[in-house]
């Protein structure tokens, strides 16, 4: 079967002080991410102890962000594909013979002191709980893969983890220097690389295994995002049957999503910061601080989709539009004309010709649908017994009857074309309320989570 989850090395250590909860881990110890929220959830956990006295010295305040903490498992998780792969292709033996030319250059008690350390500091949940000694769990395994193979998998992905700058958010879970200060791991690793040199390479590129495995660290060192895309562009082929395909470009949006959020906060600290102080009692001049410059997103990396705009007709680069709040609109012009107007087709003719004379050809309209019973219901129950509904929760993309329904609507559209002034108003499908016909009779037109998918959602 398999996995559908991601996952990346958290050294016995890490999970202690972080108070890593076990839903997290996977049997081999592995941290698994079932779901972009798993990945939330333990971001926030790294990120609340980094900010308290008890952090790690390297990554104190340091803050690591959940679609990167995705990435990096889903790496990893791919890394263990391809190495099966590998071997169910390739050569089934690849791991047998790799420990006999550990063994043989090692000596037997060495290589086990690698994987015994290895173990001890990354343990298997079994392991880590004291349900199994770290020699009960090399002797157990699937058949015809020991788990002294399984830890040999682990032990290379580790070293893949280390050497890849990416990574640096998490070094602290995943350090392996305490294997390459007490036991010859690098000496292994040495072993191991040679011993793939000398196997049949493997890979759209015909590399040697360990050598394929590096190639996207090598394309894009820095990055995981530039990472994933490497394996989308270059491992299609080796993925097309699996699960991992969506998942990279899902990854990939992620990271993307999550990058618009903190791009956008610091915008506004930036923009914050321009500001200037003044004290308290201190005369405001209106001439301290310049008008702000109108931000523009043009050559952004996060906003590279093709428009994809219907055709300008010769109006539309031309359109002077003003917005009026249909509900406090209409209680202006009835003050102002000193009787009641409370429908669309009693907006009086002068108010439009004002409007055109001042040089307006749209009229965009906001507030115009039917409004949800149940969100006026809930304000009202909150303690304020003269609110309408809200805007953005609606009943139907109908003229509201209060306003005089659809005809009202366009016998005002009738009456503004003779001034020149064109109607506008919104659509947003996701603007219902609970009890709006769209949610009772087409549920399966919504999606619904009990938490927000990117930061940047409410």
């Amino acid at each position: 079967m398999m996995k559908l989850y991601h996952e990346f090395h958290v050294s016995r250590k890490s999970r202690d002080q972080y108070g890593l909860d076990e839903t997290f881990f996977s049997i081999n110890g592995d941290v698994i991410f079932s779901n972009f929220r798993q990945a939330q959830l333990f971001s926030d956990v790294l990120n609340q102890v980094r900010l308290t006295r008890h952090a790690p010295a390297p990554v104190a305040g340091a803050k690591v962000r959940a679609s990167e903490i995705n990435a990096m498992g889903l790496l990893h998780e791919i890394y263990h594909y391809i190495i099966d792969l590998y071997t169910n292709k390739i050569d089934p033996d690849t791991f047998f013979k790799c420990e006999r030319l550990l063994i043989g250059e090692l000596g037997n008690d060495t290589f086990l002191s690698v994987e015994k350390k290895l173990l001890e500091e990354f343990p298997p949940m079994p392991v880590y709980k004291g349900e199994l000694t770290v020699d009960e769990y090399l002797a157990k395994g699937q058949p015809g893969f020991p788990n002294t193979h399984s830890a040999l998998v682990e032990l290379l992905l580790l070293w893949l983890e280390n050497r890849n700058p990416s990574f640096k958010p998490v070094s602290d879970l995943i350090d392996d220097q305490s294997l390459r200060k007490s036991v010859p791991y690098e000496r292994a690793i040495n072993i191991i690389d040679l011993f793939f040199e000398k196997e049949p390479p493997f890979g759209p590129q015909n590399q040697p295994l360990l050598r394929m495995l590096l190639s996207p660290v090598q394309y894009s060192p820095d990055l995981i995002s530039g990472q994933l895309q490497f394996i989308i562009e270059n491992w299609r082929e080796l993925l097309e049957n699996s699960p991992y395909m969506k998942k990279l470009l899902s990854g990939v949006d992620f990271i993307k999503e999550e990058g618009k959020y903190f791009e956008i906060l610091a915008q506004a600290q930036a923009e914050k910061a321009k500001l200037p102080f003044i004290k308290r009692g201190e005369p405001i001049s209106p001439f301290s601080k310049e008008t702000q410059e109108i931000l523009s997103f043009s050559g952004s990396p996060f906003f590279d989709e093709p428009e994809r705009f219907s055709a300008d007709l010769n109006w539309m680069p031309n359109v002077v539009l003003i917005a009026k709040n249909v509900h406090v609109w209409l209680y202006q012009l009835s003050r102002k004309y000193a009787r009641q107007i409370s429908t669309l087709d009693q907006i009086p003719s002068e108010e439009l010709e004002v409007l055109a004379r001042r040089g307006f050809t749209g009229l965009w309209l906001i507030g115009l649908w039917k409004r949800s019973y149940a969100s006026q219901r809930i304000k009202n129950l909150s303690g304020n017994p003269e609110a309408i509904a809200s805007a953005y929760s609606l009943d139907s993309y109908d003229v509201a009857e209060e306003l005089g329904g659809n005809r009202a609507f366009f016998q005002l559209k009738d009456q503004c074309a003779r001034y020149g002034i064109r109607l506008a108003s919104d659509m947003v499908p996701n603007h219902m309320g609970i009890d709006s016909k769209w949610v009772i009779e087409h549920p399966d037109w919504f999606l619904q989570i009990d938490y927000p998918p990117f930061p940047n959602y409410s």
